[in-house]
């Protein structure tokens, strides 16, 4: 895989929804990790992880987050906030749109990741005590590379595939803030069971969720994180759609123009690349024959919301979930 992915690659192309992301099914214990720090002075602490060990002497009061964005948020979910973080390209300001209300102002030096090779430079610039990169996609190319600069916290198994919760315990042990993982996990658990309740509605629903990317239909799975937090409001995949064969994507099946009625469901929602792959779709008769979409409950899903759903974190899923119960409601007429 290129080193550099963005979050809109990764969510348009199907190529950054890891099954494991987990947005509530409890919090699994940590990896590998060394006993938990309370305070500064249960430090040095060790995080092994698949790419390498980091081995961090004291609490970091420097921290780079390399990886795609949930380092970023877990960091700053933890309370603490980045002096450096890898910029999210996807998104105008370079800043994930639920990370901009946290950082209230603070305005830490954007690290641009997508052009083939970390900037080790600009990196090492800053100073850091500790670089969280649980998110990067080509850490095992670049981890030595890294490490020479600070203590790196690799990803436990492999990127993606770490629930959300683990990475928040690791990183959590990395930051001498073991103490706040729990509570930080609960809270972004809550706001989906929290929606849920409140939403009975949703309850039984089927639903199909997918996205195009030049010209290509990809439509998530039962595995894959978007499905999962739907699933947790109380939603169904599609029968017919659970029944497709797992494309090369992870957590994803591929959707040729023939096989388009097997999205239909109570809603339907799209993800599109460009304006270009709506318009495609959206004037295929195949498309236009769903009962979804002649009833009115198909909806394009705004991009930031698909982005949120696909990369679950304690900062995303509860902006995700936020944005994606109304337009359910609607389509729905709930």
């Amino acid at each position: 895989m290129a080193v550099a992915v963005t979050a809109a690659a990764a969510l348009l192309a199907g190529c950054g929804q890891g099954g494991g992301q987990d947005s509530g099914q409890g919090a699994p214990a940590p990896a590998e990790t060394a006993a938990a720090p309370s305070a500064a002075s249960a430090f040095p602490v060790t995080v092994a992880g698949k790419e390498g060990t980091a081995t961090i002497p004291a609490q970091p009061e420097r921290v780079v987050t390399v990886g795609l964005q949930r380092d970023t948020d877990i960091a700053l979910a933890l309370g603490v906030t980045p002096v450096g973080m890898a910029k999210a390209a996807s998104f105008p300001s370079g800043v994930a749109p639920w990370v901009e209300p946290v950082l209230a102002g603070e305005q830490p030096e954007l690290v641009d990741m997508t052009s083939g090779q970390p900037p080790l430079e600009s990196i090492a610039a800053l100073d850091p005590d500790v670089i969280l990169a649980v998110d990067d996609y080509a850490l095992a190319e670049h981890f030595e590379q890294l490490s020479q600069i600070a203590p790196t916290v690799s990803y436990a198994e492999a990127q993606n595939t770490d629930t959300w919760q683990e990475s928040t315990q690791r990183i959590a042990t990395a930051l001498g803030v073991e103490d706040k993982a729990a509570g930080v996990i609960a809270d972004a658990e809550a706001a989906v069971r929290d929606a849920a309740a409140a939403n009975p509605g949703l309850a039984g629903r089927t639903f199909s969720f997918s996205v195009v990317y030049s010209g290509t239909v990809y439509t998530v799975l039962g595995s894959d994180a978007a499905a999962t937090v739907l699933t947790q409001l109380g939603m169904e995949l599609a029968p017919a759609v659970a029944a497709l064969p797992e494309s090369t994507t992870k957590g994803r099946a591929q959707v040729s123009e023939e096989q388009i009625s097997t999205l239909d469901a109570d809603v339907v929602m799209v993800s599109y690349a460009t304006p270009a792959d709506q318009a495609a779709l959206e004037a295929n008769p195949l498309f236009q024959r769903l009962s979804a979409v002649s009833s009115g409950a198909y909806f394009p899903l705004d991009f930031n919301v698909g982005v949120a759903l696909a990369f679950p974190s304690p900062l995303a899923t509860p902006y995700a979930v936020e944005g994606i119960v109304p337009p359910l409601k609607q389509a729905l007429k709930l």
